[in-house]
């Protein structure tokens, strides 16, 4: 590589020196011992005029000398000397890399006669010999130097750059468990060992489209990435947990004994079981294989697996009721309880048959009673918790996202999708300033206005983790506040009076 001349005169002028190439304390011990076998005075100055090193025998009057000023500031590439008042004043250049950066400035002490124009002229350049031969051997060191070092930055930027590659080769970027491609590796290394024990469990994330079909990809993620960490965290050492396609997920299991392998399947599970911040219980269906001799393949052991883990699938899909899963879950959450849930469907019912309300109505308040809050489950605790004036704009905004995704969970089953509208209008306000939609009036279904009243009476008489409740006399004077902003005003008459009538 070349050398980068601007590079050396910026360091030169930044440290007045020429440090950097030979070191000044060199220079110093060259000066002075010049001084001595030749008896003359020394220094060296830079281009400016200021002193590089500490005078040897040097007389002070010479530097204000005008023979040295024109001196120091004559770039010349050989040494020049001239005779002042009878002696012999001459500079001997310091060059690097054809660039002057300073002179040794060097004069008689001998009376003229003592020492021969010869004489004076040959040890100037045997000094300029010396310097040449020096600055020479540290410029090298110094361009070497600067090599090694522009070397080890490259080397450091592609053992990083190899670092990065092999890393995102071998680890999935979402979940930060192991690749397919590092899984496939292993499982070509367990083919040539010469221990034939192995075990293989074959994973399949339930729930994952369905959660991004709903709730959006970021909780899609979110539940694959709980379901990573969680089958991580539970793998003993040696494993290999790897992301295997969108929504797979497998261990191979080096060693293991076929009920050890059951043993981590059941504790992921358990695991699993215990979470409660993703939309959805997450949970995986897995399948094991296990390979004793080596009279069967690892791929074979991996077909095993994965048929037992398709029968698990199936087997889970049969059973899986999605709208129950995320009930059960607003229920350990604290958003609602049992209790809440079975006042909302008797009051309901009642105020269905007070209003003489057809059969259909009825089921339909029925299903309401428990799936009405049911979006609720993509918030936060802290968010649901918190009451709607101290919300900010973003926390907001997800709040109102909660009855579109409730409306979409009724849609899932064809039992369930004749109450999607009324979901969907459970917030919306007499006035238009409700959400969603800013429905208004008579733009709100009926049996949502029904539902309205139910659900909002019962929530104030509700303990809850919110704080407190009310008496069923000051949740009544609430409903009234509200008639003909929050609710229909002949709704709110009626539903007084059919409290009224059982006594509450």
């Amino acid at each position: 590589m070349g050398f980068d001349n601007k590079k050396f005169i910026d360091e030169f002028r930044l440290k007045g020196t020429v440090e950097m190439i030979v070191p000044i304390s060199t220079l110093q011990l060259i000066q002075n011992q010049f001084s001595v076998t030749q008896k003359c005075g020394i220094l060296l100055m830079d281009n400016a005029g200021n002193n590089i090193t500490e005078p040897s025998s040097f007389d002070d009057r010479l530097l204000a000398s005008e023979v040295i000023g024109k001196l120091i500031k004559r770039e010349h590439g050989s040494p020049v000397y001239q005779e002042v008042d009878g002696e012999y004043i001459g500079a001997v250049p310091l060059i690097a890399k054809g660039k002057h950066f300073g002179n040794f400035i060097i004069h008689t002490l001998k009376e003229k006669g003592e020492v021969s124009d010869e004489d004076f002229q040959n040890g100037i350049h045997f000094l300029f010999l010396i310097l040449d031969t020096i600055i020479k051997s540290g410029f090298n060191s110094y361009e070497y130097q600067i090599m090694l070092q522009e070397r080890m930055k490259i080397d450091k930027a592609l053992e990083e750059t190899n670092k990065a590659l092999n890393h995102k080769n071998n680890y999935d970027e979402m979940t930060g468990i192991y690749s397919r491609s590092y899984f496939n590796e292993k499982c070509t290394e367990m083919e040539k060992l010469e221990n034939p024990l192995l075990c293989v469990v074959m994973g399949d994330v339930n729930n994952l489209k369905i959660t991004n079909d709903l709730f959006g990809h970021r909780h899609g993620d979110y539940l694959l990435k709980t379901i990573a960490r969680v089958m991580q965290e539970e793998a003993e050492p040696g494993y290999v947990v790897a992301r295997c396609g969108g929504d797979e997920i497998n261990v191979l299991m080096p060693n293991a004994l076929r009920r050890e392998a059951d043993w981590y399947c059941h504790k992921v599970r358990n695991r699993l079981a215990e979470v409660l911040d993703c939309c959805t219980t997450p949970s995986i269906s897995m399948g094991v294989g296990k390979r004793s001799g080596f009279d069967q393949t690892v791929k074979e052991t991996i077909n095993i697996a994965d048929v037992k883990m398709y029968r698990a699938k199936v087997e889970y899909k049969n059973h899986l009721n999605i709208t129950e899963d995320i009930y059960n879950i607003l229920i350990r959450k604290g958003f609602l309880t049992e209790e809440y849930t079975k006042r909302v469907a008797e009051l309901g019912d009642g105020f269905c048959r007070y209003l003489s309300s057809n059969e259909q109505t009825i089921a339909q308040m029925k299903q309401l009673s428990w799936m009405h809050e049911l979006g609720a489950t993509m918030l936060t605790d802290k968010v649901y918790f918190k009451a709607p004036e101290d919300r900010t704009l973003l926390e907001t905004r997800e709040v109102h996202k909660h009855s579109d995704i409730g409306a979409k969970i009724a849609m899932l089953h064809s039992e369930t999708e004749g109450i999607a509208d009324i979901i969907l209008q459970l917030h919306e306000r007499w006035d238009g300033k409700g959400y969603p939609r800013s429905m208004k009036g008579a733009q709100i279904r009926p049996l949502t206005r029904m539902l309205q009243m139910v659900t909002e009476y019962s929530r104030m008489v509700e303990q809850s983790k919110m704080g407190g409740y009310m008496t069923s006399q000051v949740a009544k004077q609430c409903l009234l506040e509200g008639s003909g902003t929050l609710y229909e005003p002949a709704m709110v008459d009626v539903f007084l009076q059919y409290l009224d009538s059982i006594g509450k």
